[in-house]
């Protein structure tokens, strides 16, 4: 997902998804459980997947079934950059 407003913390984020899933690899014969998440929703209001429980249940899901080095909510309407996220970016 592009967000030119955040891209230094995308750019944290990046490294930071990539030691976790590395960690994961790793310790994971060892019984050890790391796992990354990422939401990319308006949480509560988008669709199905960007609600409260949606996302709650997916992370549990994650939790016990300790076995998916990552978690991924995309629920972000195709405007979501013209809603004000990066206006000063928008051409008018």
């Amino acid at each position: 997902m592009i967000a030119p407003p955040v891209a230094n913390v995308q750019v944290a984020t990046g490294g930071m998804r990539n030691w976790i899933l590395n960690l994961h690899a790793a310790l994971s014969v060892t019984g050890v459980y790391a796992a990354h998440a990422a939401i990319a929703a308006l949480i509560g209001q988008g669709g199905h997947d960007s609600q409260p429980r949606t996302i709650a249940d997916a992370y549990w899901r994650l939790h016990t079934g300790r076995t998916e080095a990552e978690l991924v909510v995309r629920d972000l309407p195709d405007d979501y950059l013209e809603r004000g996220l990066a206006d000063e970016f928008v051409e008018s």
